[in-house]
């Protein structure tokens, strides 16, 4: 089985499909299916434009809204995450995921599905703290503030993801498990996107919750985007158990943004998405604890009172796959909820999130919550949060720029140029092996967060930072004493010899002043020019990665500047033998509204509904198409 992988689509659906094709001529292969790391920006119309959190240089139709009004169709299954620049109000419409086109599926807040066979996990948007435990709150007209809120994830769909139990194949996330890179080449990072060493070292890049995730499931793969550099680690989890991670670039001219691995067939016959047993269970048992308020609510744990193990048994699965007529396939069921680019030229602005039918279905088949008929008065919502104030006001002291992007905007040319695009079947670098043993070794097992371990994170090493910025503030005594009573200086500088040249040359510096050397005003001068270059304060990882990005980018080298061809772009490997054994589960212009009546939370209605729509679930039926 061919599985595509793209870092950022930023809309160029076009340029990427073009690509897939042509590596399928040269290669004489065909891609199953491709997976689409976040940043989809699923544009419909002008209107769309006005939910996503992007400057106005950016808000471009690209071309989605093709694919759309089914002007174009998908030439391959297409699945994808959200990230942190969507068209919010779209993707508010499929929560728990859907067809947002014929043949491109969104996999919503969060999911599990099964592709062939494998199990494929997503979790959409990027983490901000402040918003980590609040609701899904957010609906348009949007606010500033709730235009980048809404990409936020929540501690319920992550919550969710640790529930499960059984192997998982692919997770994607749009932004980094924390300390993923350590796993990785740092150098070669650090020489492509040296403005992220310093949050790299002291932690503070990536999202702790995805972190979790991934210790916690440790899938064979997890792919990621959202800095814009083609990056490889292998984390091992414990001996013979670990997971591939690759982030990949955004579609731009010279840029790595696509790879194609080969996974061994499990499945015989067509491709097609189908539910994933487990996950509809955690849903429809995890379904109280959805938030719909602005005010926070922690999730259940060891200690309290209300249940927090959801773990899902055989007999779950069973009877969830009966509700679903044993057949779990995905109809392919997709209908427009808006008007088209050219409809909504004759018709009032609007940037609504309306009921989608897709939702419904699903809600009532599982007698789920559909948070959009909740905030819009269709349907009502029982919450068991404890309720804050209600005039609360939140003011965020911190950055939140997740708008800006860190090249600048630029049109690609229509016509491919393949003429230096890297189309061989070679995997030497598709995936980091380090040569010795990793750094994962020494987390616990089971623990879901790995403790600070890295070189370059010790106490030596945080003593010696916390004299540079004592003595750069106070200007005074600059000898820096940070050897502690039985410490092998060879061992610390051993250590110090990751965090790069600045570090190795104050400890060499240091260790001559200790014994006497009269380099003391050489070392003084080192010491604090090297605290001034840390005294930047981190910030989260959706303001750090996109605006000192911008910057770090345009100075960097010309082959990052846009181009009028798609070159260098691609890679195809065959890293099959590193995957290990999965679960073994065998009218369109008018916009779609639905009464009170047809999404009503009352059992009558709700059975009536799911008798109407259980059709689209029996085997061997025809699929619904649009």
């Amino acid at each position: 089985m061919k599985v595509a992988v793209e870092g950022c689509c930023h809309g160029e659906l076009d340029k990427i499909y073009e690509t897939l094709q042509f590596l399928e001529q040269t290669n004489k292969i065909k891609v199953d299916v491709l997976l689409i790391c976040g940043d989809f920006q699923a544009v419909r119309n002008r209107d769309d434009l006005k939910a996503m959190a992007v400057p106005q240089k950016y808000q471009k139709l690209n071309t989605f809204y093709k694919y759309y009004s089914g002007e174009k169709v998908a030439p391959v299954l297409t699945i994808f995450i959200g990230g942190n620049h969507e068209a919010s109000n779209y993707m508010q419409e499929l929560p728990y995921g859907g067809w947002v086109a014929k043949n491109i599926y969104y996999m919503g807040y969060a999911n599990v599905i099964q592709v062939g066979g494998l199990r494929i996990g997503g979790l959409s948007g990027i983490f901000k703290g402040k918003d980590y435990n609040k609701g899904h709150h957010e609906c348009p007209p949007y606010t500033e503030d709730t235009k980048r809120s809404v990409y936020h994830i929540r501690s319920l769909e992550v919550f969710r993801l640790k529930q499960l139990t059984r192997p998982l194949d692919i997770i994607l996330s749009h932004d980094w498990p924390t300390n993923v890179a350590r796993y990785g080449n740092l150098t070669q990072l650090f020489n492509k996107k040296p403005f992220l060493k310093e949050e790299i070292l002291n932690g503070s890049l990536g999202s702790p919750p995805a972190a979790e995730v991934l210790h916690k499931l440790q899938p064979s793969y997890w792919f990621s985007a959202h800095l814009h550099v083609k990056y490889a680690a292998t984390v091992e989890h414990s001996p013979g158990k670990c997971t591939q991670f690759l982030s990949l670039d955004k579609c731009l001219p010279r840029r790595k943004f696509l790879q194609v691995i080969d996974i061994p067939d499990r499945e015989a016959g067509p491709v097609k998405i189908k539910l994933d047993p487990e996950w509809l269970c955690v849903l429809k048992m995890t379904n109280h604890l959805l938030n719909l308020e602005r005010f926070g609510a922690y999730m259940p744990g060891p200690g309290g009172s209300d249940r927090f193990n959801f773990e899902v048994s055989d007999k779950d699965m069973e009877e969830i796959q009966k509700v679903f007529g044993g057949d779990l396939t995905l109809p392919e069921n997709f209908e427009r909820t808006a008007p088209t680019l050219q409809e909504s030229n004759s018709k009032p602005p609007s940037a609504m999130v309306l009921v989608n039918p897709q939702t419904t279905l699903l809600c009532t088949m599982l007698d789920l919550t559909d948070p959009n008929s909740v905030h819009l008065g269709l349907s009502t919502h029982d919450t068991n949060a404890k309720q804050v104030q209600a005039n609360e006001e939140e003011v965020d002291i911190g950055s939140d720029d997740d708008d800006s992007d860190d090249d600048a905007p630029s049109d690609i040319n229509s016509s491919l140029d393949t003429s230096n695009i890297n189309s061989s079947l070679d995997v030497s670098d598709s995936f980091f092996r380090p040569r010795r043993k990793n750094l994962a070794s020494q987390f616990s097992a089971g623990d879901g967060t790995p403790p600070v371990r890295v070189d370059d994170d010790d106490e030596e090493f945080k003593a010696i930072l916390a004299a540079q910025r004592q003595n750069s503030q106070q200007g005074a005594d600059t000898s820096v004493q940070t050897d502690k009573p039985g410490t092998d200086k060879n061992l610390l500088s051993e250590k110090i010899e990751n965090s790069g040249d600045e570090m190795a040359d104050i400890m060499a510096a240091q260790k001559r002043q200790q014994e006497g050397d009269s380099d003391s005003e050489n070392f003084q001068k080192l010491t604090v020019d090297s605290a001034s270059s840390h005294e930047k304060s981190s910030s989260d990882i959706d303001s750090t990665s996109q605006d000192s990005q911008e910057e770090g980018d345009r100075s960097g080298s010309k082959n990052d500047s846009p181009l009028k061809s798609v070159t260098d772009c691609v890679e195809v490997s065959t890293d099959s033998d590193r995957l290990s054994t999965g679960s073994g589960f065998s009218s369109p212009s008018s916009i779609k509204r639905k009464s009170p009546d047809a999404i009503s939370s009352s059992p009558s209605s709700g059975r009536k509904l799911k008798r109407r729509n259980e059709s689209l679930y029996t085997p061997n039926e025809t699929d619904v198409s649009t």
